[in-house]
């Protein structure tokens, strides 16, 4: 819903609306959440900042060998990504 902090960001879920940390791991406590990117190969990031058009990626625990650790990519709106240009992220 909005961004709240440098890492925290305000979410509704069917368990209510409160605010989370991004996290670039699998979320282990309340209160973490954690966003997924995929590129045009089908290789994973996790999400470590999200801009209007962009996204902070990291390959660390995921699959993805088209981008390195804190790249800024573009987010494919149309959830196409582009090879070693930008990424998509479904809900």
């Amino acid at each position: 819903m909005a961004q709240k902090g440098n890492d925290t960001y305000r979410v509704t879920t069917a368990d209510g609306t409160g605010e989370c940390s991004l996290v670039n791991d699998d979320p282990a406590a309340a209160g973490e959440l954690a966003i997924i990117a995929t590129d045009s190969a089908g290789g994973t990031y996790y999400v470590t900042k999200l801009y209007n058009n962009t996204v902070r990626v990291d390959p660390t625990n995921g699959t993805g060998a088209q981008f390195a650790v804190g790249d800024k990519v573009e987010w494919a709106k149309d959830g196409v990504a582009v090879a070693n240009y930008s990424v998509s992220i479904t809900a």
